[in-house]
C-alpha cells in the first residue's frame, strides 16, 4: 500500500512538473522557435526551395517583396517584385495588394496568386488575382480577371491563399473567408478554380485562418492560426470595479489529414507570451526536418516581423 502511495505521489509530481513546463513554453516539443528575426517589418510569408537548395521567401511589405537565403535563417537581398501601381494598370479599383502564393508551372514559369482589396476600409471586398513571370522575380505580367471570389454572408472576403500541387497534377488552393478556411481545385494551373467548400476539423473552433499545407509521408499536415478573441468579456471584480479581460493572443495549431480536406486536430504548436503568432509557412529542409516561418505581431501594433521555428 505504501509503495502504491509513493508511486502515486511520484507520478503526480511528474505530471505537475510537465504542466509547469508547458505553461512556461506552450509550444509543442516538436517545434523549437529560433532566436532572432528572419525578416523585419514583414508579414505573411510564402517560402519555396530552389533547385540549388537555397530558400526564396515572398512576403508582404511594401507590396509583394522577396528575399533570399542559403541556410533558411539569414535572408538578404530584400527587394520588391510587385507593387500596387503596376497592378492598378489592370485593376484600377484596387487599393492594396498582399498575401502572395507562388507556384512553379509545368513550363518553368511562375504564377503568383495574390490578394487585392478594392476600398480603403478593412471591410472592403477582397479577391484573389494573379500575375505570371518567367523567373518568379522580374517582369511580372498581371493577368486579366479575378481568379477567385468568396466570403461569408454578404461579404466578399477571399484572403491568404495557400497553393498545393496534388498527385494528379491539379492544384488545390486553401483560402480564408473571414473566420473560416475553404478550398478549391484547378485543372489549368491556377487560371480557373472549382470550389470545394469548407475544410473540416474534428474540433469545434470559432476561427480557422492562415492555412498552410505540407505533405509529410502519407499525411497532410495543416498549420493554421485562430483570430484574437476581442469580444467584450468581463474579468474578476476588484474593489467594486470590473476589470476588462485581456484578449486571447493568436496561436498556431496543427492538424492531420489523409485527403487534405478532413483534418484531425493535434493541438497548439506555437504560442508566444506577449505577441500574436500567425501566418504559418512550412518548408522542407531535409527529410522530415522542416522550418516553419510565421509572423509575430504585438497586440495593437500595425507592424510585424517574420520569425522561424524547427519542426521534426
Amino acid at each position: 500500500m505504501k509503495k502504491a502511495l509513493v508511486l502515486f505521489l511520484v507520478l503526480s509530481l511528474v505530471a505537475i512538473s510537465a504542466l509547469t513546463v508547458f505553461a512556461k513554453n506552450p509550444s509543442s516539443s516538436a517545434f523549437k522557435v529560433h532566436k532572432g528575426v528572419r525578416i523585419k517589418n514583414g508579414v505573411s510569408s510564402n517560402t519555396i526551395r530552389m533547385a540549388d537548395g537555397s530558400y526564396r521567401m515572398y512576403y508582404t511589405g511594401q507590396g509583394i517583396m522577396v528575399a533570399d537565403s542559403v541556410n533558411g535563417k539569414t535572408f538578404t537581398n530584400k527587394r520588391q517584385v510587385l507593387d500596387l501601381p503596376q497592378v492598378q494598370e489592370v485593376f484600377a479599383d484596387l487599393t492594396q495588394i498582399s498575401n502572395s502564393a507562388i507556384i512553379k508551372l509545368n513550363d518553368g514559369t511562375y504564377r503568383m496568386i495574390f490578394e487585392g482589396r478594392s476600398g480603403a476600409q478593412d471591410s472592403a471586398p477582397r479577391r484573389l488575382y494573379s500575375a505570371i513571370s518567367d523567373d518568379g522575380l522580374s517582369n511580372w505580367t498581371i493577368e486579366e480577371g479575378v481568379r477567385l471570389e468568396d466570403g461569408e454572408g454578404n461579404s466578399v472576403f477571399t484572403s491568404v491563399p495557400e497553393i498545393f500541387k496534388l498527385s494528379n497534377g491539379y492544384l488545390r488552393i486553401y483560402y480564408c473567408t473571414g473566420t473560416k478556411t475553404k478550398s478549391a481545385v484547378s485543372s489549368d494551373e491556377g487560371l480557373t478554380w472549382n470550389k470545394e467548400g469548407l475544410i473540416r476539423l474534428n474540433k469545434k473552433m470559432k476561427t480557422l485562418v492562415d492555412a498552410d499545407i505540407t505533405k509529410i509521408g502519407k499525411k497532410y499536415v495543416l498549420l493554421f492560426a485562430d483570430l484574437p478573441d476581442v469580444g467584450k468579456k468581463k474579468g474578476k471584480k476588484a474593489k467594486g470595479k470590473v476589470k476588462a479581460k485581456a484578449a486571447k493572443l493568436q496561436r498556431i495549431y496543427r492538424a492531420y489529414s489523409k485527403d487534405g480536406r478532413r483534418f484531425k486536430y493535434s493541438g497548439v504548436v506555437i504560442a508566444l507570451k506577449k505577441a500574436n503568432a500567425m501566418d504559418p509557412d512550412m518548408v522542407q529542409v531535409k527529410g522530415k526536418k522542416h522550418f516553419i516561418y510565421f509572423s509575430k505581431m504585438k497586440p495593437g501594433s500595425m507592424s510585424s516581423d517574420i520569425l522561424s521555428a524547427s519542426y521534426r
